[in-house]
């Protein structure tokens, strides 16, 4: 049996949008738990004075973090597709740019592994956010005698 232009399309089409809606999907579920996991560490935080300084600071920036990983998983991922492209033509599999491969990709589902990526840099910049303040209330606060 051969499908028509008109039926392909429409195949096409309801593909798209089912990719459109998991994307959605996973973009929700990663934002809800980004927040449960903030909510928790705030109830059992103490984030006054300079003890919770480190916490506070890192969410504080939150949204700084947030635009950081995005920017590097941007560099990543136009890395990747360059190194993607150079082995699969060293290799003699298919010669395609690293735009074809990309664009060749968005049919499979890696969004989710982008998205763990994503939030592995995210936790990996708040950390050292966090370690980043502790030093700096270490090195502004008078030396202890002993």
């Amino acid at each position: 049996m051969k499908l028509t232009q008109r039926q392909l399309d429409k195949i096409s089409s309801l593909i798209s949008e089912e990719a459109e809606v998991r994307k959605n999907l996973h973009v929700g579920m990663y934002e809800n738990r980004k927040k449960s996991v903030l909510t928790e560490s705030l109830m059992f935080e103490d984030a006054t004075g300079l003890e919770g300084a480190p916490e506070k600071f890192a969410i504080d920036i939150e949204d700084d973090m947030t635009n950081y990983s995005r920017d590097l998983l941007w560099k990543i991922n136009s890395k990747l597709y360059r190194s993607l492209a150079s082995y699969m033509k060293l290799n003699g599999v298919v010669s395609m740019s690293p735009e074809a491969w990309q664009d060749e990709l968005e049919a499979f589902d890696i969004y989710e592994a982008q998205m763990e990526l994503a939030t592995d840099i995210t936790a990996a910049i708040q950390n050292y956010a966090k370690r980043m303040m502790e030093a700096a209330i270490k090195s502004a606060s008078p030396p202890t005698e002993e």
